[in-house]
């Protein structure tokens, strides 16, 4: 299917990498440090990882400079979809809910970057985890009650701030101006959102250490010392920067660990929808329909709440749909030429299996149709008592971990059933990475070795805006050959930096040349009409109609 994102909006993202040493063992470890440019704001992900005692951390900080007054951002929750709104608060940053008289100091849960929803649990949690120890204090120890009860009040509000029983605001205050929540309708003003700006106080200046902050000056002497760096010009890898220049130099370097990286442009002539196309891709389709935000259809804690709207439209993208592309065949012509290492896909149509690409070659950066698990569900808390608050929330009943087949689910969605495990009453879910969930554990220990193997890079028919797959194409090494074949130029491709290739046009159009270069054209138009049939343009790969998908969404009523 269509590219499959882990973040809900454009991001621009710069990627740094640092050797260090391991906090715990002390070995060499790896550390790398993403900038992303997140609605207009910079958002630093800091994450260490060491081979030698799989140590792991990350750290979210907000990047950018010091803002020279402190921002104030007001916001309206008017039902609970108000809450999938994305916040990025700073440590820095106090969150007051004035009509429940909540109010959440400055340090509260340090630096989060979630959903507004996500953000409150994650605080009722907190409270919930430091509550519990003192329920069995309570006979020797009057004051543990009395701080019971203080959090048991808290824990209240946030119920009510969770179910929004009625309509409230939440009050954003971050003195460095560093804190953001996310505005749906941007660029234009939202409706229900609105920032103010104000000076500090020499108090707060003083509290940030902002008062004998100078760095107006570091030379010596007033003087700014000049060091001239002669650098070296490193010779191009590629004699051009065209499609005909990288086919060469798989030519003469006999390439065989080829990686190639495909989004959803890559599947866009078989009649399957893109993200991001005006009018015709999917986020935009979804504009249309009474859903929270187009990427509601794909978040898992909307899932567990309303799966109707995913399975309506996944009826309609179910595998079986669609037929590959003359791009799929042209991966499927590099595995059995032997010259390919791996096919990176954004991708959950599994067309590449359909095409006939063995499992082997194939990492599903999001997941994919072909299989499918329990995830549970939501059920009432009736086990309190009436009178306690939490009852009108809903209760995550874990999954059971049971696993099914395509087949199993694309039966039950068939016949317009919502598919739930016989076992524990949960829902299943196709094995599509949501907005929530973790990437594929396939994808996260392939991705590094794969791209230190490769020995040239093609990259089809993505934004390279969803994280961490728009990382992938600069973790090759630097005197990889990288192909771009896109309609647009994406990415840090660059037809000046020696090693990038660029051909602007049509996936299909590309792979034909590509395949056309290499030699082995009429062997990939064969085995499309021979897979697909005559009847198929194979020349453009064209597939099923659109028309299917937009009909299929008409049908959204939630």
């Amino acid at each position: 299917m269509a590219e499959h994102e882990t973040n809900t909006s454009d991001n621009d993202v710069t990627q740094h990498a640092f050797e260090g040493e391991c906090p715990r063992c002390y070995e060499p470890s790896f550390t790398r440090m993403n900038v992303l440019t997140h609605f207009g704001n910079e958002i630093i992900v800091m994450t260490t990882d060491c081979e030698s005692c799989l140590y792991k951390s990350s750290e979210i900080r907000t990047g950018g400079a010091i803002s020279p007054v402190g921002m104030r951002t007001v916001f309206h929750v008017r039902n609970e979809a108000s809450l999938t709104r994305e916040v990025l608060k700073a440590e820095t940053c106090s969150f007051r809910i004035p009509e429940l008289d909540l109010d959440l100091t400055t340090a509260s849960m340090g630096t989060q970057f979630m959903s507004l929803r996500a953000l409150i649990k994650a605080v009722y949690q907190e409270i919930e985890r430091t509550a519990a120890p003192l329920s069995i204090a309570f006979a020797s120890d009057p004051k543990a009650e009395q701080r019971r009860g203080i959090f048991e009040r808290l824990l209240a509000k946030l119920t009510k701030a969770l179910t929004v029983e009625t309509p409230y605001t939440i009050v954003l205050d971050d003195p460095l101006g560093t804190s953001f929540l996310q505005n749906i309708y941007a660029p234009d003003p939202d409706p229900d959102l609105t920032t103010e700006t104000y000076e500090r106080t020499v108090e707060q200046n003083e509290d940030y250490g902002l008062n004998d902050l100078n760095v107006d000056d570091y030379r010596n002497d007033g003087e700014e010392e000049e060091v001239e760096v002669e650098e070296e010009e490193a010779e191009p890898i590629l004699s051009d920067s065209t499609i005909q220049a990288f086919a060469k130099y798989i030519q003469e370097n006999n390439c065989k660990n080829i990686v190639v990286l495909t989004g959803a442009g890559f599947s866009t002539s078989a009649g399957i929808p893109d993200f991001r196309s005006p009018e015709t891709g999917l986020y935009s389709n979804l504009e249309k329909y009474n859903l929270p935000s187009p990427e509601s259809v794909f978040d898992i804690n909307y899932f567990w709440e309303n799966p109707n709207p995913f399975f309506l439209l996944a009826k309609e993208l179910y595998p079986g749909n669609f037929k590959p592309t003359i791009g799929h065949y042209f991966v499927k012509q590099l595995s059995e030429k032997g010259i390919l290492l791996r096919n990176f896909t954004q991708n959950i149509d599994t067309l590449e299996r359909v095409a006939g690409i063995d499992e082997e070659y194939i990492v599903e950066a999001h997941g994919s149709f072909g299989s499918a698990s329990c995830v549970g569900h939501y059920e009432p808390l009736e086990s309190l008592s009436s009178n306690d608050p939490r009852r009108s929330m809903k209760e995550l009943i874990p999954s059971c971990g049971r696993k099914f087949t395509q087949e199993w689910v694309k039966e039950k969605v068939f016949a317009n059933t919502i598919p739930r495990c016989p076992d524990c009453a949960g829902l299943v879910k196709p094995d599509i990475t949501f907005f929530g969930e973790k990437l594929p554990k396939r994808f996260m220990d392939r991705r590094d070795e794969d791209l230190t193997d490769a020995d040239a890079l093609i990259v089809i028919g993505t934004s390279l805006k969803v994280v961490p797959f728009a990382f992938l194409p600069d973790s090759v090494r630097s005197h990889v050959p990288r192909l771009l074949i896109n309609n647009d130029l994406v990415g840090d491709f660059d037809a000046d930096s020696g090693r990038d290739a660029i051909f602007l046009g049509s996936c299909d159009d590309g792979c034909l040349l590509l395949a056309e270069l290499l030699g082995f054209k009429e062997d990939l138009i064969q085995m499309a009409e021979g897979n697909n049939g005559k009847e198929n343009n194979t020349e453009k790969g064209v597939g099923e109609d659109v028309a299917g998908v937009d009909d299929a969404l008409a049908k959204l009523s939630i």
